[in-house]
């Protein structure tokens, strides 16, 4: 009560010229208090908009790499279950079966009508890849669609690689073919715990 009083008093004994200059002060102040509150306010709201858009960013990419994760695991549970309806694949068997059907295995290079050499190499994960090297002479573009067809037909088989060459024969224009195609086995669990 006694700060009210003094303030009145001391209000009271100004005169009007000095009371505009203390009011111009005071509303001064205060303007400059709300123009540094509004400040921090849009400050603070312009912080957090960039700390959401960046949580909205890493919120995206990690919904990206879940659903990554989820078609990898569906593509391996559908490699697994292929692998598991035929375990005794052999890739060199089925060449053989295909090249006799298609009638090509007198296309082969010598050498590889009785035997193909065929190479172990360790995938991803639980795979090793078995890959098979074929040489083919006198091919022409029928036969080599027919072969390529085939091969992307059964989904336990893959073509890796292709090479195609002109023949030199000029009488009749035929292809030098090597074709590498490959197929997934389950890795061989060592029998051995060290």
């Amino acid at each position: 009560m006694k700060i009210l009083k003094s303030l009145h008093e001391f209000l009271g004994n100004l005169d009007l010229r000095d009371f505009y200059k203390y009011i111009g002060i005071a509303l001064g102040i205060i303007l400059l208090f709300a123009s540094f509150i509004v400040y921090r306010f849009y400050s603070n709201v312009g912080s957090y908009k960039k700390q959401i858009h960046q949580i909205n960013e890493e919120r995206e990419e990690i919904q990206k790499l879940l659903e990554r994760a989820d078609l990898i695991k569906k593509k391996k549970e559908k490699v697994n279950a292929l692998l598991e309806n035929e375990p005794n694949f052999k890739i060199a068997g089925y060449f053989k079966d295909l090249l006799a059907q298609l009638k090509l295995t007198n296309k082969l290079v010598k050498g590889q009508e009785k035997e193909f050499n065929v190479t172990e190499e360790p995938g991803e994960q639980d795979y090793d890849e078995s890959i098979l090297v074929a040489q083919f002479t006198d091919m022409n573009m029928k036969e080599l669609s027919e072969l390529l067809n085939e091969i992307e037909q059964n989904k336990r088989v893959y073509s890796k690689e292709l090479e195609i060459q002109k023949s030199n024969n000029k009488k009749s224009p035929s292809l030098k073919v090597q074709l590498t195609i490959a197929t997934l086995q389950h890795r061989a669990k060592s029998e051995f715990v060290e």
